[in-house]
Parts: C-alpha cells; structure tokens; sequence
C-alpha cells in the first residue's frame, strides 16, 4: 500500500479543485483504494470526491477515475464466500457507488467520448 496521505487529505482538495495532480496521483490513489487489489477502510470514503471529480467537466483524468471506479465496483461485488458477505469495507463502498448512480447515468451523455465509454 502505498504510504501517502490519508483520505481527508485527498478528498479535501477535491471538492475545490479540478486536477487530481496527474496519473501519478491518480496510481497513488488506485493503489490507495484497493492496496493489493483488495478494498480498504478508505476506499469507501474516497468514492464520493471520485465521482464528483468525474462529473466536473473541467476535471482531468475524469475516465481512468471511472475505471478507478470501476474497479472499486468490481472490489465490492456480491461474493458467494461467506465471510466476505459482512465485510464492512465491501458494504460502505456498494452503498457509496449506489449513491452515485446519478451522476454517473449522467456521465453517459458528457462531451467527451472516453468519458461516455468510462461512464457506461
């Protein structure tokens, strides 16, 4: 896992920003969110400031962040291993991405034809 800055200092400057800082940011967050391709305590809290980041038209990155998104999806799927079920982490992110729906039904008539792809 990478040893960075926590999620507040992450989300924080996302909600008044439009660059994530890079694709180097944007693969420290990647490895933020699921260290080891597993989903962590922050990826759920991260999910919010992601897809207002992809829905800012002047964002940067705005479709590796809905792969980003994507991924964390696939993280948080329903699992038919028992003790995977009442994962605390896998719930919070389900609940997060539920929530964001929305903005991303949304993202499928953007400008940008990455972004369209990404969002669908």
């Amino acid at each position: 896992m990478s040893v960075g800055v926590s999620q507040a200092a992450w989300a924080a400057p996302m909600r008044t920003r439009a660059t994530l800082g890079g694709r180097a940011a944007l693969i420290e967050l990647h490895q933020r969110m699921l260290p080891a391709g597993e989903l962590c305590a922050e990826s759920a809290g991260l999910v919010r400031p992601l897809l207002g980041h992809a829905t800012e038209p002047s964002g940067d990155l705005r479709s590796e962040v809905l792969h980003l998104l994507a991924a964390v999806a696939s993280a948080a799927g329903e699992s038919r291993d028992d003790q995977s079920q009442g994962d605390p982490d896998r719930r919070a992110c389900r609940e997060a991405l539920r929530g964001g729906v929305p903005a991303l039904l949304a993202l499928l008539d953007d400008r940008e034809p990455q972004v369209r792809v990404a969002a669908a």
